[in-house]
Protein backbone atom coordinates (compact mmCIF):
# COMPACT_ATOMS: atom_id res chain seq x y z
CA UNK A 1 0.00 0.00 0.00
CA UNK A 2 1.24 3.85 -0.80
CA UNK A 3 -0.16 6.86 -0.44
CA UNK A 4 0.67 9.67 -3.66
CA UNK A 5 -0.01 13.24 -3.02
CA UNK A 6 -0.78 15.17 -7.05
CA UNK A 7 0.62 19.07 -6.88
CA UNK A 8 -0.24 21.46 -9.31
CA UNK A 9 -1.74 24.58 -9.98
CA UNK A 10 -5.94 24.25 -10.88
CA UNK A 11 -6.62 22.69 -14.35
CA UNK A 12 -3.04 21.36 -14.73
CA UNK A 13 -4.62 17.70 -15.67
CA UNK A 14 -4.16 16.33 -11.55
CA UNK A 15 -7.44 14.47 -11.89
CA UNK A 16 -7.34 12.84 -15.23
CA UNK A 17 -3.56 11.52 -14.59
CA UNK A 18 -5.11 10.45 -10.93
CA UNK A 19 -8.18 8.70 -12.46
CA UNK A 20 -5.81 7.19 -14.94
CA UNK A 21 -3.60 5.64 -12.47
CA UNK A 22 -5.82 4.32 -10.43
CA UNK A 23 -8.06 2.74 -13.19
CA UNK A 24 -4.40 0.82 -14.15
CA UNK A 25 -3.77 0.18 -10.50
CA UNK A 26 -6.85 -0.27 -8.43
CA UNK A 27 -5.64 2.77 -6.35
CA UNK A 28 -8.69 4.43 -4.25
CA UNK A 29 -8.80 8.25 -5.88
CA UNK A 30 -9.34 10.79 -3.33
CA UNK A 31 -10.16 14.41 -4.48
CA UNK A 32 -10.12 17.93 -3.09
CA UNK A 33 -12.96 18.75 -6.34
CA UNK A 34 -15.61 19.01 -4.06
CA UNK A 35 -13.77 21.93 -2.42
CA UNK A 36 -13.65 24.10 -5.49
CA UNK A 37 -17.21 22.74 -6.63
CA UNK A 38 -18.64 23.95 -3.51
CA UNK A 39 -16.98 26.67 -2.04
CA UNK A 40 -19.63 26.98 1.31
CA UNK A 41 -17.77 23.11 1.98
CA UNK A 42 -16.08 23.52 4.75
CA UNK A 43 -12.39 22.86 3.68
CA UNK A 44 -11.14 21.44 6.93
CA UNK A 45 -13.75 19.34 7.33
CA UNK A 46 -13.55 17.70 3.92
CA UNK A 47 -10.01 17.20 4.47
CA UNK A 48 -10.44 15.45 7.29
CA UNK A 49 -12.93 13.33 5.68
CA UNK A 50 -10.39 12.56 3.08
CA UNK A 51 -7.58 11.61 5.59
CA UNK A 52 -9.96 9.64 7.04
CA UNK A 53 -10.69 7.87 4.18
CA UNK A 54 -7.12 7.65 3.41
CA UNK A 55 -6.59 5.88 6.78
CA UNK A 56 -9.46 3.09 5.75
CA UNK A 57 -7.92 2.44 2.52
CA UNK A 58 -4.54 2.25 3.34
CA UNK A 59 -5.27 -0.06 6.67
CA UNK A 60 -7.37 -2.38 4.64
CA UNK A 61 -3.67 -3.27 1.61
CA UNK A 62 -5.18 -0.57 -0.70
CA UNK A 63 -3.42 2.61 -2.85
CA UNK A 64 -4.07 5.41 -2.48
CA UNK A 65 -3.70 8.76 -5.13
CA UNK A 66 -5.01 12.02 -2.66
CA UNK A 67 -5.98 14.33 -5.63
CA UNK A 68 -4.98 18.32 -4.71
CA UNK A 69 -3.50 21.25 -5.98
CA UNK A 70 -1.15 20.54 -2.80
CA UNK A 71 1.11 23.48 -3.31
CA UNK A 72 1.21 24.82 0.58
CA UNK A 73 3.64 23.12 2.68
CA UNK A 74 1.04 22.58 5.69
CA UNK A 75 -1.04 20.67 2.88
CA UNK A 76 1.87 18.04 2.21
CA UNK A 77 3.12 17.83 5.63
CA UNK A 78 -0.58 16.96 7.25
CA UNK A 79 -0.40 13.44 3.81
CA UNK A 80 3.48 13.21 4.78
CA UNK A 81 2.74 12.94 8.49
CA UNK A 82 -0.53 10.58 7.63
CA UNK A 83 1.76 8.03 5.37
CA UNK A 84 4.61 8.23 8.14
CA UNK A 85 1.57 6.86 10.71
CA UNK A 86 0.57 4.11 8.99
CA UNK A 87 4.32 3.10 7.83
CA UNK A 88 3.28 3.75 4.06
CA UNK A 89 5.90 5.26 1.63
CA UNK A 90 4.58 8.85 0.27
CA UNK A 91 4.90 9.43 -3.26
CA UNK A 92 4.73 12.78 -4.92
CA UNK A 93 2.99 13.32 -8.36
CA UNK A 94 4.25 16.91 -9.62
CA UNK A 95 2.05 17.71 -13.13
CA UNK A 96 3.69 20.34 -14.77
CA UNK A 97 1.18 22.96 -16.93
CA UNK A 98 1.80 26.39 -18.40
CA UNK A 99 -0.59 28.97 -16.69
CA UNK A 100 -1.89 29.77 -19.77
CA UNK A 101 -2.78 26.12 -20.88
CA UNK A 102 -4.11 25.62 -17.56
CA UNK A 103 -6.49 29.16 -17.13
CA UNK A 104 -7.84 28.22 -20.80
CA UNK A 105 -9.30 24.95 -19.10
CA UNK A 106 -9.94 26.29 -16.04
CA UNK A 107 -12.50 28.44 -18.14
CA UNK A 108 -13.88 24.99 -19.87
CA UNK A 109 -15.40 24.13 -16.44
CA UNK A 110 -18.60 24.78 -14.97
CA UNK A 111 -17.08 25.60 -11.66
CA UNK A 112 -14.18 27.66 -12.26
CA UNK A 113 -11.19 28.69 -10.02
CA UNK A 114 -11.33 32.77 -9.96
CA UNK A 115 -8.23 34.02 -12.05
CA UNK A 116 -6.61 36.08 -9.16
CA UNK A 117 -6.65 32.35 -7.35
CA UNK A 118 -4.98 30.79 -10.23
CA UNK A 119 -2.05 33.06 -10.51
CA UNK A 120 -1.77 33.03 -6.74
CA UNK A 121 -1.56 29.09 -7.36
CA UNK A 122 0.91 29.46 -10.03
CA UNK A 123 3.86 31.47 -7.71
CA UNK A 124 2.71 29.20 -4.85
CA UNK A 125 3.93 26.72 -6.98
CA UNK A 126 7.37 27.81 -7.92
CA UNK A 127 7.76 28.43 -4.11
CA UNK A 128 6.79 24.50 -3.73
CA UNK A 129 9.11 22.98 -6.37
CA UNK A 130 11.96 24.52 -4.26
CA UNK A 131 10.88 22.78 -0.93
CA UNK A 132 9.72 19.35 -2.09
CA UNK A 133 13.23 18.49 -2.50
CA UNK A 134 13.50 19.12 1.22
CA UNK A 135 10.77 16.79 2.74
CA UNK A 136 10.98 13.53 2.98
CA UNK A 137 8.95 12.01 0.09
CA UNK A 138 9.74 8.01 -1.07
CA UNK A 139 9.84 9.38 -4.76
CA UNK A 140 8.81 12.47 -6.66
CA UNK A 141 7.31 12.24 -9.82
CA UNK A 142 7.08 15.05 -12.31
CA UNK A 143 4.86 15.12 -15.65
CA UNK A 144 3.89 17.26 -18.02
CA UNK A 145 0.15 18.43 -18.59
CA UNK A 146 0.34 16.90 -22.57
CA UNK A 147 -1.56 13.94 -23.02
CA UNK A 148 1.45 11.82 -23.57
CA UNK A 149 2.59 12.81 -19.91
CA UNK A 150 6.23 12.98 -20.76
CA UNK A 151 7.96 12.47 -17.87
CA UNK A 152 10.92 15.61 -17.08
CA UNK A 153 13.34 14.94 -14.95
CA UNK A 154 14.73 17.71 -12.39
CA UNK A 155 17.20 17.50 -9.09
CA UNK A 156 16.14 16.23 -6.37
CA UNK A 157 17.05 14.19 -3.37
CA UNK A 158 13.74 11.37 -3.35
CA UNK A 159 13.58 9.34 -6.29
CA UNK A 160 12.21 10.40 -9.11
CA UNK A 161 10.18 7.74 -11.37
CA UNK A 162 8.43 8.10 -14.74
CA UNK A 163 4.98 7.21 -15.58
CA UNK A 164 5.99 3.96 -16.99
CA UNK A 165 7.43 2.49 -14.03
CA UNK A 166 4.21 3.55 -12.07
Amino acid sequence: MTLTLTMGIPAAGKTTEAQRRATLTGARHLTTDAIRINRALNRGGHLSRLESAATTAITHGEHVIVDACSVQADQRARWLALANRLHTPAHLLIVHCPLSVATTRNHARSHPVPGRVMHHYARQMQAALLDVVTESWHTIEHVGCEADRTAMSTPTTAPIITSEEW
